[in-house]
């Protein structure tokens, strides 16, 4: 036991021979939280260079971070603002002063400032967190510097005060195009300023509207989405409330997740006819959303992409959708009727569950489609029309033999919805 236990010591002595050193190399070994004045700093590395990050404390009025910091005889160079740290001080923070030697914005560093009105981010600064300026309403400007690589999502969002982006022009990954963030050959929009109202539409360099690019913009009423691009990003238009019509244009191939979701005035929506997906969540609570079609390009509807659309009446789902995910269209509960296109394959579980209005659906596939116990969950008891010739395989198909009486097979190839 005793050798045992000595072997054991000696495993844990050069253990700590090849660590420490390693340790004292970084700096981490020494790190410490300290205050100086109205400043709270975390050292980041205690060896030359040596450096701080500006950690939360209770800021009030106008803060101007210094560049340097005395602190234990040493001189430590404050390069990092660390996450959340001006976080929620709300009004009672009213300007910031960012100096050269800082690299980094953390994330959410400035969230929920609501009375910051603009900042300047400095030359030295190469990345903004996530969050980092997230539900600033206060924020009218913000200029950003010439060496900013990396801006996280959601960065910007929320921000409905603000009118303007400029990016300093010789930055090598961003740009600004009237007022709006762009990467640098304006071919991704990254951000569309919060506090401006009215329409909008894409410039034609755009291939790719970008994650969050226009989420909580709360004046936007329409935008025109060009045929120059091909990916809406997810959550891009989220909670857009005031947004009333939507045009995808032709080249779009992928509506991402959560893409329009809450755009609670959302009514007229046209899908171009080169998408391919519309991801879960895309068009979720558009609760004065009328009518889709759904086009022949379109494969795939995500998981509850159109859920919780009170006041959708009818849906026609075009002829190459082959899965329509869980939940797709689940409480639109003044759903009349649905038409499905003869490519589907499956219709997820609770696809249309609660759609208490819904009295005729309209099935074009020849070979039932893979269904669900709660596929239809919630009161259906409408009719269920499929091809000429093919009722019996679907009375005879496992969940389909629920709805016997309800399967009527009367439905002719060219088949459409009346229209109203």
């Amino acid at each position: 036991m005793k050798r045992k236990t000595n072997t054991v010591m000696k495993k844990i002595v050069i253990l700590l021979i090849i660590v420490l050193p390693a340790m004292l190399v970084t700096g981490r070994a020494y790190a410490q939280v300290f205050f100086v004045g109205d400043f709270k700093y975390n050292i980041t590395s205690s060896i030359e260079p040596r450096t701080v990050e500006v950690l939360a404390n209770y800021y009030t009025g106008e803060i101007t971070i210094p560049q340097s910091v005395e602190y234990d005889d040493d001189t430590y160079t404050v390069t990092a603002i660390g996450l959340s740290a001006f976080a929620n001080r709300t009004h009672f923070l009213t300007s910031v002063v960012i100096p050269e030697t800082v690299k980094t914005i953390g994330p959410q560093a400035f969230l929920n400032c609501t009375g910051l009105e603009s900042i300047e981010i400095p030359n030295s600064v190469e990345t903004i967190g996530e969050y980092a300026f997230n539900g600033s309403t206060g924020l009218k400007s913000i200029e950003i510097g010439n060496s900013v690589e990396t801006i996280g999502e959601f960065a910007f969002a929320g921000c409905t005060g603000l009118e303007n982006f400029a990016v300093i022009e010789d930055n090598p990954r961003y740009s600004s195009f009237d007022g709006v963030l762009f990467n640098r050959d304006k071919t991704v929009l990254v951000s569309y300023p919060g506090g401006r109202s009215g329409d909008y539409k894409i410039p034609g360099s755009v291939i790719e509207i970008g994650t969050y690019a226009f989420a909580f913009c709360p004046g936007l009423e329409s935008v025109e989405i060009g045929n120059s691009v091909i990916g809406i990003g997810t959550y891009a238009f989220d909670h857009c409330e005031n947004l009333t019509s939507v045009k995808i244009g032709n080249s779009v191939k992928t509506i991402g997740n959560q893409a329009f979701s809450n755009c609670t005035n959302l009514k007229s929506v046209v899908i171009g006819n080169s998408v391919e997906t519309i991801g879960d969540g895309a068009f979720a609570g558009c609760v004065y959303l009328e009518s889709v079609v759904i086009p022949d390009s379109v494969e795939m509807i995500g998981t509850g992409a159109f859920s919780y659309c009170f006041s959708l009446e009818s849906v026609e789902i075009g002829n190459s959708v082959e899965t329509i995910r869980d939940g797709a269209f689940a409480s639109c509960t003044n759903l009349e009727s649905v038409e499905i296109g003869n490519s589907v394959e499956e219709i997820g579980d609770y696809a249309f569950f609660y759609c208490s209005s819904l009295t005729e659906i309209i099935v074009k596939a020849e070979t039932p489609p893979t269904i669900f116990a709660s596929t239809f969950d919630g009161g259906f008891s409408g009719a269920i029309n499929v091809p000429c010739g093919t009722a019996d395989d679907y009375k005879n198909a496992q969940y389909w033999d629920s709805y016997v009486a309800q399967i009527a097979g009367d439905v002719p190839p060219d088949i459409t919805l009346e229209s109203d």
